[in-house]
């Protein structure tokens, strides 16, 4: 499988760092895929790196999606197991995204 390439906009606020490494990739290729094949968008923000990705991640990622599903209004979740520290913030892919989520480019025009 060729892998997917990820931009700043999809790593979502990691540092250069972080973004670089191997097993941050790899965990952004896992939920990517697993993004495929649900109804939302994932964006990632790691703020502390493990060795492996979790196992138990894409069970939280499930549970997360069905509870959207049944009416809550958070959007973001924080996971955390061993080392990992990550958010997660889910966009639905028919929808168009709420204000309060919308990544917005806060540059200001001086004349």
């Amino acid at each position: 499988m060729k892998p997917k390439h990820f931009s700043s906009s999809t790593t979502y606020f990691n540092s250069p760092v972080v973004t670089t490494t191997p097993i941050f990739i790899e965990l952004l290729e896992q939920v990517a895929l697993f993004s495929d094949t649900h109804p939302f968008f994932i964006l990632v923000h790691c703020t502390q790196l493990g060795e492996v990705v979790p196992a138990t991640l894409f069970l939280f990622l499930e549970d997360k999606i069905k509870a959207i599903e049944k009416g809550i209004s958070g959007r973001r979740f924080r996971y955390q197991s061993d080392k990992w520290r990550i958010i997660f913030t889910f966009y639905p892919k028919t929808e168009r995204v709420s204000e309060r989520y919308a990544l917005k480019n806060k540059v200001s025009i001086r004349l």
